[in-house]
């Protein structure tokens, strides 16, 4: 649906939602199941029928907060819990190379597609951000691309392959990420801004629902170009993004996803004992 133009632009989002269900929960999902289905045969274990079966348990925890998911809590099935935010707080140095560029004059810009962006994109994003002299970046390439691939460092530019992301976030201005949980999650519970290109349908939907609470701008995959990337990073300066960013982050801060995830499958154990 992205990469088409028709079904981007014309059809309207009702149909989508159709074929979606359609897609996950009716005759294509049960053909993409056949392996999974032949596994549990093996292991005795009855057929599941739909995508959504896939990836239930007998408790499902869902890691995220109604606001951004856009479901109330009481509307969940019954063995869906929200647990609240959950991301690793990754136990590794900052390299001083991001402080020393997030300590020049302009707008400081955190950059990471994860591991599942698509390394053409990444270099365009990185590319037309070096062209901005009020603009510093720091990006984590992860295993998409060798860091070197986008420049030399300066002053106002350096890239690795991982960071702390919850501390990089915290000292960038907005972020411009591909909208997986860990890289939601950390931009939320810092209150930074994002520009988002979904490469996936999850991560589409994290970024909608960022889109949603006020504090991010998604870009759809297929219309990523300079001018609406740099469009898109103004638009989220503004001072309504500000502010709805750190609304979301008193939100994140004030759960304890980690705690909470703990407590529901304590209950449940109790329960089946």
């Amino acid at each position: 649906m992205e990469r088409n133009f028709f079904m981007r632009r014309v059809m309207p989002d009702f149909i989508k939602r159709k074929i979606m269900k359609r897609v996950l929960l009716k005759d294509a999902a049960k053909a993409s199941l056949t392996t999974f289905n032949e596994a549990r045969k093996h292991f005795g274990l009855q057929p599941i029928y739909n995508i959504t079966d896939l990836v239930r348990g007998d408790i499902t925890l869902l890691p995220d907060m109604p606001i951004l998911s856009g479901l109330k809590e009481e509307d969940l099935n019954q063995g869906y819990y929200y647990s609240g935010p959950i991301f690793s707080k990754m136990e590794i140095p900052l390299p001083e190379e991001v402080t020393k560029v997030f300590s020049g004059p302009g707008l400081n810009i955190f950059c990471s597609l994860g591991s599942s962006g698509f390394p053409e994109t990444l270099r365009l994003i990185i590319a037309t951000l070096k062209e901005k002299e009020d603009f510093n970046i720091v990006c984590s390439t992860t295993t998409i691309l060798d860091p070197k691939e986008l420049g030399i460092p300066s002053d106002r530019f350096y890239a690795c392959r991982f960071l702390p992301a919850h501390l990089v976030n915290e000292m960038a201005d907005i972020a411009v990420i591909h909208g997986g949980q860990g890289t939601v999650q950390t931009a939320a519970w810092a209150g930074t801004p994002v520009v988002g290109i979904g490469f996936q349908a999850e991560q589409q939907a994290n970024l909608d629902g960022l889109a949603r609470s006020g504090m991010a701008v998604r870009i759809p995959i297929y219309d990523v170009t300079p001018k609406s990337l740099l469009k898109a990073v103004r638009k989220v300066t503004s001072e309504k993004f500000i502010d709805n960013a750190s609304k979301i982050k008193a939100m994140v801060r004030a759960t304890n996803g980690v705690e909470k995830t703990v407590q529901i499958m304590n209950d449940f154990i109790l329960g089946r004992l």
